[in-house]
């Protein structure tokens, strides 16, 4: 296999054995079988704020074959969906448990959440396993390799795409400026978090927060790390961070930011604008966002969590900072260990390229995605 066109018959020979298509067909069939249920299981209860009882929690989910609900559950053929112009798709079903009163007793129930466009010749498809006669049948082509879709009576192929890698770090390098960026991805929500270093001072730049750039410094005082000596030995303590820290840590200080409290009051301040008035206190917002917005891909483990009070008396952070309004106390207690590594490491390679110790990597690091055209 050592001449181009040996190397070709490698190629024939994945065709013939596997299909042109056969990764659409794959990433399909993980999508329906695992990643659906993943998502749904990330999000699966919703309870009233007002009254904790009432709830609504989905037990499972599961993705029929094409079919028509109001036919008796028919089955659909993609033929069918052609000459009607009307899309292969198939049911999305939950099983679901229900409270709306106190005393009412929890209902359970399977109802339709939506639908989904069916992939042809995937396991969903209701051509997957029929013999070559009982394709005719259907008035289906025995030998259409399958792996796109019908939407309105019309094929939709997929297209591959580049896209950065989510949850790696990507250090860019400006005549400005050097940020590390990262794109968290999970199944509860998609983020985009930058560390940028302009002026040999740090921030982090985050759309929770608008267009305000947030002293590095700040983040690891509201994550608890309060000491400066500390925030310096989880970055570095040689003499190429401390050259930058400095400035950095000399200006939370210059923002009288000593404390957890004082930290998450400034960054509750910093919040963009919002249409929607908060359930939380403000302080719990700031905390909440550090472990669920900010980094999001880094899990926050739950240290411990008070008991829930409907009226909890307003109290004031510090006596430095009485000019503030009056923000409640945090509830949850977070352990913000793995993302304060996360973000050290950030800040690390953030430093290193500026001094010429490791290269920018702004091009090196692609993953491939699907898209319906």
């Amino acid at each position: 296999m050592s001449t181009i066109p040996d190397q070709w018959k490698l190629v024939t020979e994945y065709v013939n054995q596997r299909g042109i298509v056969s990764h659409h067909l794959q990433s399909f069939n993980s999508f329906v079988d695992n990643t659906v249920k993943e998502i749904v299981r990330a999000n699966c209860e919703v309870r009233s704020s007002q009254n904790p009882s009432y709830f609504l929690r989905f037990d499972s989910v599961d993705v029929k074959r094409p079919c028509v609900l109001n036919e008796g559950a028919r089955e659909l053929t993609p033929q069918e969906c052609r000459l009607r112009k009307i899309s292969y798709s198939a049911p999305i079903m939950a099983k679901i448990q229900l409270r709306v009163s106190k005393d009412d007793p929890i209902q359970r129930a399977e109802v339709r959440i939506g639908n989904l466009p069916i992939m042809l010749r995937s396991n969903r498809c209701v051509l997957n396993g029929l013999t070559e006669m009982q394709q005719v049948q259907l008035d289906e082509d025995y030998y259409d390799p399958g792996g796109y879709f019908i939407v309105n009576g019309t094929e939709k192929v997929v297209l591959m795409v580049e896209q950065t890698t989510a949850n790696r770090i990507i250090i860019v390098k400006n005549e400005e400026q050097i940020e590390a960026t990262v794109t968290s991805d999970t199944h509860e929500r998609k983020s985009r978090c930058q560390v940028i270093l302009k002026n040999k001072k740090l921030y982090l730049l985050h759309n929770t927060f608008g267009k305000n750039w947030i002293n590095v410094v700040v983040l690891y005082k509201a994550m608890g790390i309060t000491s400066d000596q500390q925030i310096l030995q989880y970055i570095g303590n040689n003499g190429i961070y401390q050259e930058y820290l400095t400035q950095t840590i000399y200006e939370a200080n210059e923002l009288n930011i000593f404390t957890q409290k004082q930290a998450l009051a400034y960054l509750s301040k910093q919040f963009a604008p919002r249409s929607f008035k908060l359930k939380k206190s403000l302080m719990q917002e700031a905390l909440d966002c550090l472990a669920t917005v900010i980094l999001c891909h880094i899990p926050v483990i739950v240290k411990a969590e008070a008991p829930s009070k409907t009226n909890i008396e307003e109290k004031q952070v510090e006596a430095e900072n009485q000019q503030q309004p009056k923000i409640q106390q945090p509830q949850t207690v977070y352990n913000f260990k793995q993302k304060v590594i996360f973000l050290s490491e950030m800040i690390r390679r953030v430093i290193l390229t500026q001094s010429g110790l490791q290269l920018n990597n702004c091009f090196s690091k692609y993953a491939v995605e699907d898209q319906l055209s």
